[in-house]
């Protein structure tokens, strides 16, 4: 899975390098913290979720590979269900075939 941000994607600064993330067609919104803020940042469509993970765990000193990927699968998965993110894969043979 290669995610991304889903066009017209809104990112409202916060306090303390927190976020709040929108789609204006949609009503669900998240508040992310920096980290997650980065991670969203990440998902450009051309990462995998693994490699996401792996670029986290190297610029996150003391990082456990294995949290940190589990970490950021479960919130990949959070901002999918929310609508805020998409797999540029299934929405590339979508619009393909």
């Amino acid at each position: 899975m290669k995610p991304r941000g889903k066009r017209g994607l809104v990112i409202a600064p916060l306090a303390d390098g927190e976020c709040v993330v929108s789609t204006p067609d949609k009503g669900d919104a998240l508040v992310l913290n920096e980290t997650g803020r980065t991670i969203l940042e990440l998902c450009d469509g051309e990462q995998t979720v693994a490699e996401i993970a792996a670029f986290v765990s190297a610029n996150v000193e003391g990082a456990d590979p294995s949290v940190v990927e589990r970490d950021v699968t479960a919130l990949v998965e959070r901002l999918l269900a929310a609508g805020l993110i998409e797999d540029a894969e299934c929405a590339a043979s979508v619009s393909a075939g």
